[in-house]
């Protein structure tokens, strides 16, 4: 465009001094590099692992178990595929080929069950952790979520998890919890059970209605924290970059693996049957109705391609979404599964580039890239100003409030670390991008991508499961028989 002011410039002065005059954001600013990791997370996918490490994690599954013990999951979540993602890669990767694993109850996840049945096995008679937590977009109220609350609930309900995970002598329990984290933490206290937590969400995501107004309640909290991350029989990890940065800044201890969800559950990999076709995925904020409308006044007349809108409301199957030419992805939040799902069926990805994404991904209502102040909160050991980490950023990683904050957590986002996604800067941009990019050479790339990461992703969860099995009953008794 040749207007002299742009959106961003609106962005930049938000925050300035009213004394101070209006001013353009700097054109061409270098952003501050991402900090670099002093102590690299082992395992996570898209990091350089060594041969050597490589290999022994790959041969360590099952290290410890037979066919004649079974693993049984209890799952908890509230995002169904990142949920499903686990399970899916607990099943394909955690343990030895042969190995039985099975879910004995899913709690938590209250809504697309009829797309992803499984994630709902168990609740014919309700779901008391669903009931606790509410709906996923709204809070919960304040007097049945307090710490206090929450607590009661879960120790009255663990016994009868205990019970239905419960498949005999010969069999190791497992807790497999996504979100939210005090659920996750407190539920693990009760059973007592090993745990791996995949989180995709901040910690304090759906915290206790009274962690900011009861001393007790907020030192509970992070007391959970520590006590997680100080037990051999739990492995915390994250899907996405900045989450792992969030919980390096909030809480003590090492930086947590980032390990990128693959998808498997989805069965479909890109076959563009419909090469005339284009997915346009817009959920949420103004982009749900008026994106499609604006495409419409900037396509010309007789342009090959037309636009299947994709959102929360759509039935299209994995296949059929795998089946167009490429898909446009505008994004509403800083990490999304909804990313890694296309990506991981290697469909060609148009995306906005970092100037228009610094106005979408940052949001008042967004969770990991809020740019509200419901999840500043750091351990009590720590600086609230420089966090646990030490400062190693130069901004803190949550509170995304000034254009400068943005352009820098932007670089921990997977929309900017993955590699041959196809950028755009304007709605015309993107319509001359759709017809002049090499689908087939882009959707090779992705998928050699995949592969790599995905033997990273394999070996990470197969250590993790080794980890967490170690001493338990059913691993000490299965070596006896060995011997």
């Amino acid at each position: 465009t040749s207007w002299t002011i742009r959106a961003n410039d609106l962005l930049w002065n938000w925050n300035r001094s009213a004394s101070e005059p209006f001013a353009l954001a700097p054109r061409g600013q270098t952003v501050p590099p991402p900090a670099p990791v002093t102590s690299p997370a082992p395992g996570s996918s898209v990091a350089a692992w060594r041969s050597v490490e490589l290999a022994a994690s790959l041969t360590s599954a099952g290290a410890c178990l037979s066919d004649q013990v079974g693993v049984r999951l209890v799952v908890v979540g509230t995002h169904p595929t990142l949920t499903l993602e686990a399970i899916t890669m607990i099943r394909d990767f955690a343990f030895a080929p042969g190995q039985l694993v099975e879910v004995g109850r899913t709690l938590g996840v209250a809504y697309k069950c009829t797309v992803f049945p499984e994630m709902c096995r168990g609740a014919e008679g309700g779901d008391p952790v669903a009931d606790l937590i509410g709906p996923m977009d709204s809070p919960p109220s304040y007097d049945g979520y307090t710490l206090a609350r929450i607590s009661q609930t879960l120790r009255s309900i663990g016994p009868s998890l205990w019970s239905s995970a419960s498949g005999g002598a010969a069999t190791l329990q497992l807790l497999v919890c996504t979100s939210p984290f005090i659920v996750c933490a407190l539920l693990q206290a009760v059973m007592d059970i090993p745990m791996l937590g995949y989180l995709g969400l901040p910690l304090l995501w759906k915290r206790p209605t009274d962690h900011f107004d009861n001393a007790e309640s907020r030192k509970a909290f992070w007391a959970q924290v520590d006590r997680l991350r100080q037990r051999s029989d739990v492995i915390l990890f994250t899907n996405n970059p900045l989450l792992a940065e969030q919980v390096s800044f909030q809480a003590t201890g090492s930086a947590l693996p980032v390990v990128r969800p693959h998808a498997r559950f989805a069965l479909a990999t890109y076959a563009p049957m419909r090469p005339t076709e284009a997915l346009l995925i817009s959920r949420t904020k103004f982009l749900w109705v008026t994106l499609r409308c604006a495409i419409r006044h900037f396509t010309p007349p007789k342009y090959p391609i037309s636009f299947t809108v994709a959102n929360s409301d759509s039935k299209l199957t994995f296949q059929e979404m795998a089946s167009h030419r490429a898909a446009v992805l505008v994004p509403w939040e800083h990490a999304l599964m909804a990313f890694y799902e296309f990506y991981s069926m290697s469909v060609p990805l148009l995306m906005p580039d970092e100037q228009w994404a610094y106005r979408l991904v940052f949001d008042a209502d967004g969770n990991l890239g809020s740019t509200a102040p419901q999840y500043m909160d750091v351990h009590p050991a720590c600086d609230m100003a420089v966090g646990c980490d030490g400062g190693r950023h130069p901004y803190p990683p949550l509170m995304f409030t000034s254009l400068e904050r943005r352009r820098y957590w932007y670089q921990y986002s997977s929309f900017a670390q993955f590699p041959h996604i196809h950028r755009f800067s304007s709605i015309a941009g993107m319509l001359v991008t759709l017809l002049s990019f090499d689908a087939a050479e882009t959707s090779a790339a992705m998928r050699e991508f995949n592969d790599v990461t995905l033997v990273h992703s394999a070996a990470f969860w197969r250590r993790a499961a080794a980890t967490v099995v170690v001493g338990q009953p059913s691993c000490m008794r299965d070596r006896g028989q060995k011997k």
